[in-house]
């Protein structure tokens, strides 16, 4: 184990237990030994603080510099850049339903939707952030973890001690263009 300052731990689908440490990167135990993943190996930063697997057996890694993917052969990174609400990500959860990774941020809250591209080799992946610049009360989502209850609600804590219950089949989703309509001029 090349740390000690153990932040997450998970087992996988396939009883390996995967440890992410603050500042040593990830750690995958398979009952005989360590394999040691952090930056060299692609991760987007080596401070880890919540690791989950998704229903497809990715691995997800919340950092202090964005998110990673692991498939099980490469690391794919995910940051504000890409449509991150900020790159301090504490918490990561999966909603298999809706096939949306979420995650809590220092700026709120951001799902990544992955949807399957045309081209088999890649995926076409949407960011929605929920935050106050979007026009929801959400941020500084704390280092609690995010749950996603049988009716698809996610449950966070925050930083200001609030529990956060977000509904997003309730988010209005208008995708019409707004029309602007000038009433008078002074």
């Amino acid at each position: 184990l090349p740390g000690n300052n153990i932040q997450s731990i998970i087992e996988d689908k396939a009883g390996n237990i995967w440890f992410g440490t603050h500042d040593d990167g990830a750690s995958k135990y398979n009952g005989n030994g360590f394999t040691k993943y952090a930056m060299a190996e692609g991760l987007v930063s080596n401070t880890i603080y919540s690791v989950i697997q998704d229903k497809k057996e990715n691995i997800w890694f919340a950092t202090n510099k964005g998110a990673s993917k692991y498939d099980g052969k490469k690391f794919t990174n995910y940051t504000t850049a890409q449509g991150l609400a900020d790159n301090y990500v504490w918490t990561v959860a999966d909603d298999p339903t809706r096939n949306i990774v979420w995650f809590g941020t220092n700026m709120g809250l951001s799902g990544l939707k992955l949807k399957p591209s045309e081209d088999s080799n890649r995926q076409d992946n949407i960011f929605e952030t929920f935050n106050k610049n979007t026009g929801y009360p959400i941020k500084d989502i704390s280092r609690s973890p995010c749950f996603i209850d049988n009716k698809g609600i996610i449950w966070f804590g925050s930083a200001h001690t609030e529990l956060i219950r977000f509904d997003y089949e309730a988010v209005i989703k208008n995708k019409a263009p707004l029309t602007l309509k000038i009433q008078g001029i002074k």
